[in-house]
């Protein structure tokens, strides 16, 4: 499956300043994908800068959409490379 990578229109993403978590505060979107929008965030705990996916409202409720989204989590959970970060 190939997802779709398109430039988020960045201007009033109610998101923006939204903390997921009580740990990842969403700052810039990225860009949108076919199952949410990824997000530049920053981790309130340490200062990092991070990436943050959100599945997308519309679709939550969508149980194909919701197991495609967990099987993408466990892959890149999986990935264990230098140049590939973690995925929390």
């Amino acid at each position: 499956t190939i997802l779709a990578d398109v430039t988020a229109d960045t201007s009033a993403d109610p998101l923006v300043g939204t903390t997921l978590s009580g740990r990842y505060e969403l700052a810039t979107p990225l860009r949108d994908e076919s199952l949410g929008r990824v997000f530049d965030a920053i981790d309130v705990q340490n200062g990092g800068v991070c990436s943050v996916k959100v599945l997308d409202p519309a679709r939550a409720d969508d149980e194909d959409v919701q197991f495609r989204f967990s099987a993408e989590i466990e892959v890149l959970r999986a990935l264990d490379h230098p140049h590939v970060p973690a995925v929390t």
